[in-house]
């Protein structure tokens, strides 16, 4: 289980859930996109549920391994997210072709 620092809070999830966090909000960084994304947490009750982390350029988090007792937290559909948007952000938008036009300059044709 990791740590994740981010904005003066914490929250605890799992190692993979970290990683994919951490590896998103650097892909959102370079692209000067943001993204809200809801994580599986450990609550401070102990209790598993979510918290939504808003990431962007100007994001600074960091992940610390902790030890807590093991607590299941389901992970695959935030991971399956995650790395989908990696996927989008990685390929280039589909360009659609223009129509070619032309434009003309009379008063620049005139001093030719």
């Amino acid at each position: 289980m990791k740590r994740v620092d981010y904005a003066g809070g914490s929250f605890v999830t799992t190692d993979a859930a970290a990683a994919a966090l951490i590896a998103y909000a650097t892909a959102l960084g370079t692209h000067s996109r943001t993204d809200s994304i809801a994580v599986p947490c450990i609550l401070p009750s102990g209790r598993t549920g979510f918290t939504t982390v808003l990431i962007g350029p100007s994001s600074e988090m960091m992940t610390v391994p902790i030890e807590i007792p093991e607590a299941e937290l389901d992970d695959a559909d935030v991971l399956a997210l995650l790395a989908s948007s990696l996927h989008d952000l990685a390929e280039p938008p589909p360009v659609e072709p223009s129509e070619q036009r032309s434009v003309d300059f009379p008063e620049l044709d005139s001093d030719l």
